[in-house]
């Protein structure tokens, strides 16, 4: 390894060692340090892991690194991007024995996991779909959601007669090819739901073997649907919605509900839970050839629920049970990656692959590791000035339908290759990156990977998952060092100080 620097006395040189021995106050293990001339330098570059820095106070562990990602979404959501800059480059002469380099030559390994288990209750927004793709293969998801009363002790009238029973879903958007249709079902569920308990993602509720009713949709921005509604003086007038879908259910149900008018079974919300636990709504390709879509719908509001149209003394009403904030409500995933390129990653003997992939609904997620890193600076004490990480995507891989997920988080992995709860150290930080520009997710990485070459964390490597994992379907092919143009690098500036 060959360097270049000027002289300037020893003083310097021995405060920055003090500083990363730990023997002077944390100069916080990554700030703007020494950079002068710099030349590239290739060496041996290692495994990578995680470390066990602070730890997010939660009553599940794993639910510590769910918590610490849903932070970081808030604080990058709507902030203004900060540069993270060369951080020190310059910024000091070469002295007495430390010699600086850029190098962008380490070898990553990268390796396609299925994702262990997610908690996928109480998401951001629920979703209903089937997609078939040769990157990932067959995916599903539909959601299970509670419907609530709006009042207690409901008492619908005298003589009751029942028009119709719709079920309201309103689109919050899609993921997949808009134009397939889907048909929607909705099954009732026949077990309690809770919204304090915890749910994996491949949890599919039972339910009574019949639907309740089902619908063709093809997703449309601007549909508008024009609806008579009841007035409370006996009149109707129209309404037009838009943004939502109608599913008209079994008269079966409607009779069920209006013969319990004024009843124990309309006496309050835990009476009514009993008496109707629920909705299970799925999604499916009407044409097999079809590549299909997932919907998206919102996860309360008081739009999406029941609607009962009846008569009593020749007066039309209408009765709502609506999914509100209250309703326990959670997805459910299903996979089958036989005959995709995500099957083929998936095989443990399967190596040297030029791509990985990742992909939410709990599905897919990618192991990063530096072979040989611990052994940079051959004895010596390294500094990391700054340690930037790029995956790009493969070529033609994230175009229409298929659209890349906005956002990947890196967090620590574990022995087995699954999620550790140790909290990845650049996490919350300004300049730590993820997002999707320009092709490709950059990371910096500086505390991390000062960690680790100190060797105060363990060795085990990354992994990367989607922001959006428990309510969406995105994925994205990323390239390996195998592939033939566009590689992932790791661009680090380091300092190497005598010992």
């Amino acid at each position: 390894m060959t360097s270049k620097g000027r002289q300037q006395g020893p003083i310097l040189s021995e405060v920055i060692k003090l500083i990363f021995l730990g023997r002077v106050s944390h100069a916080t293990v990554l700030g703007p340090l020494t950079v002068g001339t710099s030349t590239t330098s290739t060496s041996a570059i290692g495994s990578s892991a995680l470390n066990s820095g602070p730890e997010i106070l939660c009553k599940r562990p794993q639910a510590r690194w769910m918590l610490v990602i849903a932070c970081a979404l808030l604080m990058f959501s709507g902030g203004c991007r900060q540069d993270e800059g060369p951080l020190g480059l310059n910024l000091l002469p070469a002295v007495d024995g430390v010699n600086v380099f850029l190098s962008d030559t380490f070898p990553i390994n990268m390796q396609t996991l299925r994702e262990g288990k997610l908690e996928s209750q109480q998401p951001p927004r629920l979703a209903a779909g089937e997609m078939q793709d040769e990157e990932t293969g067959n995916a599903r998801v539909g959601f299970v959601a509670q419907l609530r009363l709006n009042a207690e002790n409901i008492d619908l009238g005298d003589s009751l007669t029942g028009d119709s029973l719709v079920l309201i879903l309103n689109l919050s958007g899609f993921y997949g090819d808009s134009s397939s249709l889907m048909r929607i079902r909705v099954w009732e569920v026949t077990e309690p739901q809770f919204s304090d308990s915890i749910y994996y993602q491949w949890q599919v509720p039972t339910t009574r073997p019949e639907p309740l009713g089902e619908a063709l949709y093809a997703f449309s921005s601007n549909a508008i649907v024009e609806i008579s509604e009841p007035q409370p003086d006996g009149s109707d007038s129209v309404f037009r919605y838009g943004n939502q879908i109608r599913i008209p259910l079994r008269t079966e149900l409607m009779n069920r509900i209006l013969a319990v008018s004024d009843s124990p079974a309309l006496a309050n919300n835990t009476s009514f839970l009993n008496f109707f636990r629920g909705i299970y709504v799925t999604a499916e390709r009407v044409d097999a050839a079809s590549r299909g879509c997932v919907l998206y719908f919102l996860g309360s509001s008081l739009r999406t629920g029941l609607n009962l149209y009846y008569q009593t003394a020749g007066k039309r009403s209408r009765f709502d049970i609506t999914m509100n904030s209250q309703s326990a409500r959670r997805n459910a995933f299903f996979s089958d990656p036989r005959g995709s390129r995500a099957g083929t990653a998936l095989n443990p003997d399967s190596l040297q692959l030029p791509f990985t992939l990742v992909q939410a609904g709990g599905y897919l997620k990618t192991r990063v590791s530096f072979p040989g890193i611990r052994s940079l600076g051959g004895g010596r004490i390294v500094v990391v000035n700054k340690a930037q990480l790029v995956f790009p995507a493969a070529e033609g891989s994230y175009s229409y339908p298929y659209t890349a997920p906005d956002r990947l988080f890196l967090v620590v992995a574990d022995s087995l290759g699954g999620n550790s709860t140790s909290l990845m150290p650049d996490l919350l930080e300004p300049y730590y990156g993820g997002e999707w520009r320009d092709s490709s997710y950059t990371f910096i990485i500086n505390r991390y990977l000062q960690l680790l070459l100190q060797g105060t964390t363990p060795d085990q490597g990354l992994v990367l998952l989607p922001g959006n994992s428990i309510h969406s379907l995105n994925r994205v092919v990323l390239n390996t060092q195998t592939a033939a143009t566009r590689q992932p690098r790791l661009i680090l500036h380091y300092t190497l100080l005598p010992r």
